[in-house]
């Protein structure tokens, strides 16, 4: 199976958007990552803040290595997002690590890979299910995911499962930090 076909593998995600009607104050969705010129930055460095994310969004800590936590209510419930980074010697590395976290993000989601490729960086993947998303993407030897959950109390309605363009404006303002 090539990339292309693995990307195309098709994962169950309602169309609606929970992060408020802020469209229009958002960052477009995609930004571009280049082989030829590797990421020379700490993965720290690579992280964003809750000033990048924009909105609402409020730090909070988290017990994993290269991670940044954030969190916010809204009218569903608590919104989380994690935002996590992995600088390696080189793009095969980097390439070995993006497919990697693929993996990890089908098993912990518990789903595919959506049926839509995201501009950001290199290559880029999103893994959606439920009330779950990661956006997982590479740029030269530098690989990043963006976790986001909705934890809701009780059911939901279809209209409050998260839109995959909605956590994709975190992903690129994240990538948009890396090469400054």
């Amino acid at each position: 199976m090539n990339r292309r076909s693995l990307l195309t593998t098709i994962a169950g995600v309602g169309v609606a958007g929970c992060l408020g009607d802020d469209r229009e104050d958002r960052q477009p969705l995609k930004s571009v990552g280049d082989d030829d010129q590797p990421i020379e930055k700490s993965p720290v460095d690579l992280l964003p803040s809750a000033e990048h994310l924009g909105g609402e969004w409020q730090e909070r800590e988290i017990d994993r290595d290269l991670c940044q936590g954030f969190f916010k209510s809204d009218d569903t419930g608590q919104v989380s997002l994690v935002a996590c980074a992995w600088v390696l010697t080189g793009i095969d590395e980097a390439k070995e690590t993006f497919e990697s976290r693929i993996r990890e993000s089908r098993t912990a989601v518990r789903s595919g890979v959506q049926d839509k490729e995201p501009k950001i960086g290199v290559e880029a993947a999103i893994v959606a299910g439920g009330t779950e998303i990661h956006v997982i993407f590479r740029d030269a030897n530098a690989v990043g995911r963006v976790e986001y959950e909705l934890d809701t109390e009780g059911m939901i309605d279809e209209d409050d499962i998260p839109d995959p363009e909605d956590i994709l404006v975190h992903a690129v303002a994240m990538h948009t930090i890396w090469r400054d």
